[in-house]
């Protein structure tokens, strides 16, 4: 699956991801899940910008492949996650969990 959707979404699968959303000409990211190797949609920057904030300090976690479950959305965390779980929500149902990872949005999409 790995090697099918590299070669789908070039880039992606098969190099480092960018590390800092701030030089962006977009306010949108493309978002995968890297775990599976699947695209998740595309998803404005402030949300995921606010998912890495929110888990800066969990252990392993960088500004991107992050590691997310359904209750890392939930208050304490992100009290404001509605866009985010919504987003995810069929994802969560079939899988439980998603390995982020962002890139700016790729105008092709």
């Amino acid at each position: 699956m790995r090697d099918s959707n590299a070669k789908n979404h070039p880039g992606v699968f098969d190099t480092e991801p960018p590390t800092n959303l701030d030089p962006s000409d977009t306010d949108l990211v493309d978002l995968y899940d890297c775990g599976s190797c699947v695209y998740l949609g595309r998803l404005n920057a402030s949300i995921v910008s606010d998912l890495i904030s929110a888990t800066s300090d969990m252990p392993d976690q960088g500004p991107n492949d992050i590691f997310v479950i359904e209750e890392t959305l939930e208050p304490p965390l992100m009290p404001e996650a509605v866009e985010l779980k919504a987003f995810l929500r069929e994802h969560f149902d079939t899988r439980g969990y998603a390995i982020l990872r962002w890139f700016p949005a790729q105008k092709s999409k």
